[in-house]
């Protein structure tokens, strides 16, 4: 007696399928899921391939396989996740073509950023004509995929304080290593970007968890509590240093021009001999409190993103006098380092120069340790 059965397809003839095919193609189809478990595991895992090349690590590469066969299967009855996670949405509507013009434009080294028409939206309200252009200084910001936007808004349609709000990639998976910085910064009483997360939709396409945070402006002083000032931003590329150079090279002001010259006498001071007399004008240039509240903050958090040549971040506000930094991009949690890296580094020429007060690297020391 054959063992089978007969499968009639609608309208067509009636065909018997014996026991041995189909138990030979299941089989085959097991034997093909499990080895395409071992060669995606090998893909992701390179320890799969360490294990296996040994004898004694063989035990260890079946509980491997076993860990990764049986995540699969709870992924197969795990619930569908949420529809919406409950960040706050972002919807930008920008024509065909339009971020790979933006990601031409920048691959190609235009000076002038190029700004192009969209719609702005966000959960809590209304649409609102903006331009968009590309933002970031490298081509991880520039990703067609998953590109760094800078939005600019009309003044009649300015959004909580915000008339440029920056919606950056995130460099970790969770985007916590700038986030979480700003927070603890925040915390102890430092000036931010004050960021915070979004989901981001382009032409109601979902593009993935961005931060979204402000400029530097007045619109970052006032959410930061503080009356309007003067923001210094240095970034400086392709060679040279932000504190070393004479004239103020790589450094955007944000504010009056008149107040060049408190970051110039700041620049002049940590590149003189860190006598007694130079470090007693450097704490009347720049807030002794605040500075080592941010250094403690380098190095509790990990971050080796704050050097010579950018992410140095300024604020002075004339009714105080002094210059006091901003926590700003710190891509902490050691991303950018190596596993036996120092923290307490020195990376600029501002730090070197501080670092020569006693009391600014005790209280540094003490504010981390706290």
């Amino acid at each position: 007696m054959r063992l089978g059965f007969w499968y009639k397809p609608g309208r067509g003839r009636a065909r018997f399928i014996p026991l041995p095919g189909i138990l030979a193609l299941l089989l085959l189809t097991l034997v093909a899921c499990f080895l395409g478990t071992i060669l995606s595991i090998n893909r992701e895992d390179s320890t799969l391939a360490v294990f296996l090349s040994r004898k004694a690590g063989w035990p260890y590469a079946v509980r491997l396989v076993k860990q990764h066969l049986q995540a699969s299967w709870d992924g197969v009855w795990a619930p569908p996740p949420p529809v919406h996670g409950g960040l706050p949405e972002v919807r930008l509507y920008l024509a065909d073509g339009a971020i790979e013009t933006l990601v031409r434009s920048r691959r190609e080294g235009e000076e002038d950023k190029q700004y192009l028409p969209a719609y702005y939206r966000e959960s809590d309200g209304g649409l609102s004509a903006c331009k968009v252009t590309l933002r970031g200084a490298n081509d991880w910001h520039h990703s067609p995929s998953k590109p760094s936007f800078r939005v600019k808004l009309k003044k009649s349609e300015i959004k909580a304080g915000r008339r440029y709000i920056e919606l950056s990639r995130p460099e970790d998976a969770l985007a916590l290593c700038n986030w979480l910085p700003e927070e603890l910064g925040r915390q102890a009483g430092v000036m931010t970007g004050i960021s915070d997360h979004v989901a981001v939709y382009i032409n109601n396409h979902y593009t993935g968890l961005y931060l979204r945070s402000r400029r530097p402006g007045e619109g970052l002083a006032i959410a930061n509590h503080r009356l309007n000032g003067t923001f210094f931003k240095g970034d400086r590329f392709g060679g040279g240093e932000l504190w070393r150079d004479p004239e103020p090279v790589g450094w955007k002001l944000s504010g009056q021009e008149a107040d060049l010259a408190r970051l110039q006498e700041l620049r002049t001071l940590v590149n003189q001999r860190p006598t007694p007399e130079v470090i007693e004008k450097l704490w009347q240039t720049l807030d002794f409190e605040k500075y080592a509240t941010f250094v403690a903050l380098t190095a509790v958090t990990g971050t080796s993103h704050v050097d010579s040549f950018h992410n140095q971040n300024f604020f002075y506000d004339s009714t105080r006098g002094r210059l006091e930094p901003v926590v700003w991009d710190f891509n902490a949690y050691g991303i950018n380092l190596r596993p036996e890296s120092k923290l307490d580094n020195y990376s600029h020429q501002l730090l070197v120069t501080a670092g020569y007060d006693p009391a600014g690297a005790t209280a540094a020391t003490r504010r981390s340790m706290s």
